[in-house]
């Protein structure tokens, strides 16, 4: 693979000025048939027109990590409590609510789950026996920003499970996260949101 230097020249096909030279510079580049941007990568610019016309594949890599970052949403229906439960486990861990740390806690809890049947089992029996889903309406939404991997896992976590769909899933996390961290129940997973805490918050 030739290694490109910002600067340095090339030849593409641009789609309005035709067979051009370029130059290698920095660009945030938008990825075809997708919202994502691979940010801050260096691509070949037409000498004309000025447009993003090729990107090297020295970076091919930051092309795949924006479109595997690319955020979908993921909007649920909950009890008002459970976005309280959400709030308070923010401040547990990091000292005051930030949805970014609930957004963390919600994807770690998904992938932390997925593919253990185990953990999975245990999920199911916390949403079944909990005194916190009697008798509740789900009038609040939750949305959250995941990526496609982790918005598959949760999808696998509710078929290979007996939950009835995405939403009891989210219900379950979240009172797993009342669990382990509002209630103080799992001191070793409060020592390790801490520490980590600052990083997403």
């Amino acid at each position: 693979m030739k290694i490109y230097k910002e600067g340095d020249k090339s030849k593409a096909i641009c789609p309005d000025c035709g067979m051009v030279e370029t130059t290698f510079i920095t660009r945030d580049v938008p990825i075809k048939g997708s919202s994502a941007i691979a940010k801050n990568i260096l691509a070949g610019v037409c000498s004309i027109c000025e447009k993003v016309v090729s990107v090297p594949q020295q970076s091919a890599p930051y092309v795949k990590e924006a479109l595997h970052k690319e955020k979908k949403p993921l909007e649920v229906r909950i009890p008002q409590h459970l976005n309280d439960i959400l709030a308070n486990a923010s401040i547990k861990i990091g000292g005051e609510y930030t949805s970014s740390l609930v957004n963390f806690l919600i994807k770690y809890y998904i992938h932390s789950h997925h593919n253990d049947p185990k953990a999975i089992n245990k999920l199911l029996k916390v949403y079944e026996n909990s005194a916190l889903m009697d008798n509740v309406k789900s009038t609040n939404r939750l949305s959250v920003k995941i990526d496609e991997k982790i918005l598959n896992e949760l999808k696998d976590i509710r078929i290979y499970s007996n939950f009835k769909n995405e939403t009891e899933v989210v219900k379950a996390i979240v009172l797993k996260i009342n669990d382990d961290i509002v209630q103080e129940k799992d001191k070793k997973a409060m020592l390790f949101f801490q520490s980590v805490a600052l990083a997403v918050a």
